[in-house]
């Protein structure tokens, strides 16, 4: 069952503060509210050398037993204290994240989904020097103090 996103749009690169930094397809296009406010913090930030979204593809073991592609959100190049590392990012709600986390037996499903991909993008991020990481509300939302997993 496809997921029907009912917050989304599409960002031109010349509707960007900072274009050259863009390096992805464009129309940038965010399927969540959460993407569109970590887009603009990419697009603003300082330590933030270049970055794209579902510009990497990669190839997993769907649970179905069948191969097929994952498109990361984000891929970015930052440089923190004269050192540049790579990250490639994935926004997802926290009850998407981990199985301790599902409450239904959808949620269930997506989690098994995610982590056949999650697997397949660590293992590609291995090969290349990058570091994988999952976003969710805790951490997009930590500076507001509240524990989104309860």
């Amino acid at each position: 069952m496809a997921k029907k996103f009912y917050n989304q749009g599409i960002i031109q690169k010349s509707e960007l503060t900072h274009p050259e930094k863009y390096i992805g397809k464009t129309p940038l296009r965010w399927m969540s509210a959460w993407e569109k406010a970590v887009f603009n913090v990419l697009d603003n930030h300082p330590n933030i050398l270049q970055w794209s979204s579902e510009s990497i593809e990669i190839s997993y073991q769907h649970p179905g037993g069948y191969t097929t592609t994952y498109y990361p959100d984000l891929f970015i190049i930052k440089e923190v204290d004269g050192i540049k590392t790579s990250d490639l990012i994935e926004i997802k709600p926290l009850k998407e994240s981990g199985i301790e986390h599902a409450k239904t037996k959808y949620d269930k499903d997506v989690i098994k989904v995610n982590m056949a991909k999650w697997t397949a993008a660590e293992e590609w991020c291995r090969k290349r020097g990058h570091t994988f990481k999952i976003l969710t509300e805790n951490d997009l939302f930590a500076q507001s103090g509240k524990d989104y997993s309860k």
